[in-house]
């Protein structure tokens, strides 16, 4: 995942100059649920190319979300706006890792935490990316001010 995360990190500005914020974000909103869907799948290399996507995902959002605060918030809100973003990268990393802490020290093989709960826990991811979508398509429905006046409109 640390991979996925530079890849995407690292390739981020140079699709900004190609595509809108908006777009980039719905993409990688479709990546994550494409990633997250692979790491359900009870196969290492499958889980492992999922894992890569996500991180993918992770990286992108780590950047087009600030930036797009940041054409999006007035000035003199900017400072809360875009620390509270930053905040809520580690607080979505964190609340992953606490949906591990119902895992008990030693599961017996068949009950539902082997079998099944690590799927919950990779599946959430799901979830989280159809609500910003919902989000993007309903109450941001068009790109920044900053990309429309690039553009013309």
């Amino acid at each position: 995942m640390i991979f996925g995360m530079m890849t995407g990190s690292l390739t981020s500005g140079c699709l900004m100059t190609k595509f809108s914020k908006w777009t980039l974000l719905m993409a990688m909103d479709l990546i994550l649920i494409l990633g997250s869907g692979l790491t359900l799948i009870d196969h290492m290399a499958v889980i492992t190319v999922g894992k890569f996507l996500v991180g993918i995902t992770v990286g992108g959002f780590s950047v087009y979300c600030p930036m797009m605060l940041n054409e999006l918030v007035p000035i003199e809100l900017k400072g809360p706006f875009l620390s509270t973003a930053q905040v809520s990268i580690g607080l979505g990393v964190f609340a992953v890792a606490l949906l591990g802490l119902a895992i008990p020290e030693k599961p017996a093989k068949d009950s539902f935490y082997v079998q099944e709960y690590w799927r919950w826990v990779w599946g959430f991811q799901i979830f989280l990316a159809l609500v910003q979508m919902l989000l993007l398509l309903t109450v941001l429905k068009s790109d920044t001010p900053v990309e429309l006046k690039a553009r013309g409109d």
